[in-house]
């Protein structure tokens, strides 16, 4: 049980390592290529990019981690993961369209700056 905990732990840990060492490599073309505000925009998406990816996912693979790892029939295990695959991707696609449709509000919001938050 250890050695496979040390096993799958090296595994995630590696693919993490790896995932922050390809960011860190692209800092000195980030620097070069995109300006002081469109960098912080950049930053400004990815938060807001993690946050949604939290809220509009309902954290629901952690559960469906939970269920399919119990001892349950494959037929329920099929039902419960194409039921949660579904409704994935039903809000992520429900998400996609709020944001197409209120594209320029958040991009008055990104582009804008800090004292003119207020003018929304």
């Amino acid at each position: 049980m250890l050695k496979d905990l040390l096993k799958e732990g090296g595994l995630y840990t590696l693919a993490n390592l790896l995932t922050k060492g390809v960011s860190l490599m692209l800092i000195p073309f980030y620097v070069n290529y995109f300006s002081e505000s469109e960098y912080g925009v950049l930053g400004m998406l990815g938060v807001f990019g993690g946050f949604a990816s939290a809220i509009v996912s309902f954290q629901l693979y952690q559960g469906l981690g939970r269920y399919i790892a119990e001892d349950v029939p494959l037929v329920k295990k099929q039902k419960i993961g194409s039921t949660a695959f579904i409704f994935t991707t039903i809000t992520y696609s429900a998400f996609f369209l709020i944001a197409i449709i209120f594209k320029d509000f958040f991009i008055k919001i990104l582009s804008s700056d800090a004292v003119s938050y207020t003018h929304l």
